[in-house]
């Protein structure tokens, strides 16, 4: 293997980039390495309902989120955090989902943060996202009885695997919606996208 020096300009995202590309290409000698990139989801759980993100657009899990309530919020939006020095606003689904839950049931253990820590949010959920093979998912016809007062736009797709009902969320209309309601404009669907 052959060991990359850093250029003259200090070369640092340079080198990771030359060695991301190297480990791609090795992988891609071997297909049982192949299978293993192969796309995949995370799965996620908030009260009692499974959702599903592509991968990229969850950035990370924060574990118990330190926020700030908001005077006069709407219910579902529980403040602002601060993730590594940037104030990004933090939601819940759950009172969506089922209006007749209180905030009291919230843990506030997890939350992952959609997008990125400039211009993403922070959504609670239930416990610890797990990985899911693209490949192991089984396309189920629609079913929107269970989204409570979440808008069928925000659900790309639904989904059957590791015996539960899954549904893939459209991360930027999900974060418009979550945005508009906070905004005034009501939980109707206003054809976002």
């Amino acid at each position: 293997m052959e060991r990359i020096h850093p250029g003259a300009e200090g070369g640092a995202p340079e080198e990771r980039w030359d060695l991301a590309e190297y480990a791609l290409s090795f992988a891609a000698d071997r297909p049982e390495a192949m299978s293993q990139l192969t796309a995949r989801c995370y799965g996620f759980t908030v009260a009692n309902r499974h959702f599903l993100l592509e991968e990229g657009q969850a950035a990370e899990l924060v574990s118990q989120p330190i926020f700030t309530p908001m005077p006069n919020a709407p219910e579902h939006c529980l403040g602002l955090a601060n993730v590594r020095g940037n104030i990004i606003p933090y939601y819940s689904i759950r009172t969506l989902l089922d209006p007749d839950v209180e905030h009291a049931h919230e843990t506030h253990q997890y939350a992952l943060l959609l997008g990125d820590v400039i211009n993403g949010l922070l959504l609670a959920i239930d416990g610890k996202p797990a990985a899911i093979a693209r490949n192991s998912l089984m396309q189920k016809p629609q079913s929107l009885s269970n989204l409570g007062e979440l808008p069928s736009s925000i659900i790309k797709n639904y989904f059957s695997a590791r015996d539960h009902n899954w549904l893939m969320v459209d991360c930027q209309k999900f974060a418009q919606f979550l945005i508009s309601i906070e905004n005034g404009l009501g939980t109707a669907d206003h054809g976002l996208g």
